[in-house]
């Protein structure tokens, strides 16, 4: 009859197996086992119970040994490092300038594990790319791995973006025909591809306008496409040509804007009016004489009742002097609709006993006021 006891107190814990007349004891002293683990005894407990006590200490003392040989690892010489990494591979990235044979016992392992290896060999390059079909099997799991292969096939490109054209961006030179195949979606791949052709930029126009944003300085062509697509590929055109804004305009409506036209200009025998900032204007007293002014009229956004019409308070203009005034408007506008929209001041002043006006508003297209964001 075998029976089997545990006996344990705050000094010590032992195993007592008796097997007949026959007793083996282990000892091994609390502290010592918690000390083991570096975890406050979380994995001492998990390896008592998987192992036995005593087995559970070994394996720990076992994993404690295999941690010191890896932070060690550079200090040994070739032939442990190699036993080393038949057991775990992966050590080749912890190893400083490793020899071509721990590399290539790295790299027979699987392929991919030249992605730890900072200056691989040619001769381990041949042995881990050498084998497309393990390769192609790597890449139907991994498609981001297809960035770790050194010129990869055209096949190897193409299997990689059947999972997304996004993964264009881990190809270091993608074919024309893997370009083509990744802007077809209607995902801005556009934007992982360097020095696209015209081709490549107008099939991804055609496939996302918004690719429009990724194209650095597009063709009047490649524009107007965009535009005619949807009228928002304006604001995302650095410097759209008249044509297209032109286009744009057709049909863009309920544009916001607090973008002013800074060539504005109103300018008569007595009173001149320049745009500063999209925030100030000056109006400046041509004369010798003081002049009053009555009312400065804002004429800036459009509703469906009409213009928006902002004006000021009365005040003096001294002889030869200029004042900065602050638009008064709220901080965004609205014009409701297009192609062309008003802008400009009308002005009532007075001289003496003449009263006087001076009126300029002018029609823009509504794409003028519609500024150029990044998408």
């Amino acid at each position: 009859m075998k029976k089997m006891l545990l006996l344990s107190t705050s000094i010590t814990l032992s195993t007592l197996l008796f097997t007949g007349c026959n007793v083996v004891k282990h000892s091994v002293t609390y502290p010592a086992y918690l000390n083991a683990s570096n975890m406050d005894g979380t994995k001492a407990r998990m390896y008592s119970e998987k192992y036995g006590l005593h087995g559970g200490y070994l394996k720990l003392m076992e994993e404690q040994e295999w941690e010191g040989d890896i932070k060690n690892i550079n200090n040994f010489d070739e032939k442990k490092q190699i036993e080393m990494i038949k057991q775990n591979a992966l050590l080749i990235e912890r190893i400083n300038n490793p020899s071509e044979l721990l590399q290539l016992e790295a790299v027979s392992q699987d392929w991919s594990n030249i992605m730890y290896i900072k200056n691989p060999t040619d001769k381990v390059k041949k042995l881990a790319f050498g084998n497309e079909d393990n390769l192609l099997k790597t890449i139907r799991e991994y498609p981001s791995m297809i960035k770790h292969i050194d010129n990869p096939s055209e096949n190897l490109q193409l299997e990689a973006i059947k999972f997304g054209g996004s993964y264009i961006e881990y190809i270091k030179d993608p074919s024309p025909n893997v370009q083509l195949k990744a802007v077809k979606s209607q995902d801005l791949n556009i934007k992982y591809i360097k020095n696209p052709s015209e081709l490549i930029k107008s099939e991804a126009v055609r496939n996302n306008w918004r690719s429009i944003s990724y194209i650095e300085n597009p063709n009047e062509t490649l524009q107007i496409e965009a535009v005619k697509k949807d009228w928002e590929a304006i604001k995302y055109i650095k410097n759209p040509t008249l044509a297209a804004k032109i286009e744009a305009s057709k049909n863009a409506k309920m544009v916001r804007t607090n973008h002013k036209m800074k060539d504005y200009v109103l300018l008569d025998k007595y009173i001149k009016i320049e745009i500063k900032d999209d925030y100030e204007y000056s109006i400046k007293n041509l004369t010798n004489q003081f002049i009053n002014i009555n009312n400065i009229s804002f004429y800036y956004g459009k509703g469906s009742k009409g213009n928006d019409i902002y004006s000021t308070e009365s005040f003096t203009l001294p002889p030869n002097s200029i004042k900065s005034l602050s638009f008064t408007h709220p901080e965004d506008v609205l014009y409701d609709k297009g192609p062309h929209v008003n802008f400009g001041f009308a002005v009532n002043y007075s001289i003496g006993t003449k009263n006087l006006e001076a009126y300029k508003v002018n029609k823009y297209l509504i794409a003028e006021f519609i500024e150029y964001k990044k998408y």
